[in-house]
């Protein structure tokens, strides 16, 4: 019996273990042509993000820090967060270049509301590939040490937070 609309052939690919790696991001496009020579490829042409993505990761580990660190006590004393609690917070990643990430985070004092650079952002499974990203607020956020981004995400890859 042929597939109808409603009941579409399905196709799968292997993909090598060594591909499939902790923190490792993998780009890719789906190219199909039929018996009568027709091809297609997505992302379409018009998308404005020219592939599909997926971020391999495992689970977040425990996390140390100090409110102050090298500071007297108490504040200057390290404490630890259990993985299972960290693991209960949503997880966001933003894979960037080091420098822009370093540079939009302590440094920019002067894009005001254009996005200067570029990255990939990460939520639960979810990769928003070639996003525009740039500092949010105002200049005295060099002096927080915070990471305070505004992003811009393609037309028709709307952000979906979770509510915890």
């Amino acid at each position: 019996m042929a597939p109808t609309r409603e009941d579409p052939l399905v196709y799968s690919a292997g993909i090598p273990a060594e591909v499939n790696q902790h923190r490792r991001l993998v780009r890719y496009r789906i190219r199909s042509i039929d018996r009568l020579g027709a091809a297609v490829r997505v992302p379409y042409p018009d998308d404005p993000c020219p592939n599909f993505a997926w971020f391999c990761f495992g689970a977040v580990p425990a996390w140390t820090g100090a409110v102050r660190p090298g500071a007297v006590a108490p504040f200057g004393t390290p404490f630890t967060v259990e993985a299972p609690e960290m693991n209960r917070l949503p997880v966001y990643h933003l894979l960037a270049r080091r420098a822009d990430v370093e540079a939009s985070t302590w440094r920019d004092r002067s894009h005001g509301d254009s996005y200067f650079w570029t990255g990939t952002l990460v939520h639960d499974g979810r990769v928003h590939d070639h996003i525009r990203f740039r500092p949010r607020g105002g200049v005295w956020r060099c002096a927080m040490g915070k990471n305070l981004w505004r992003f811009d995400l393609d037309r028709g890859h709307d952000f979906e937070a979770r509510d915890v």
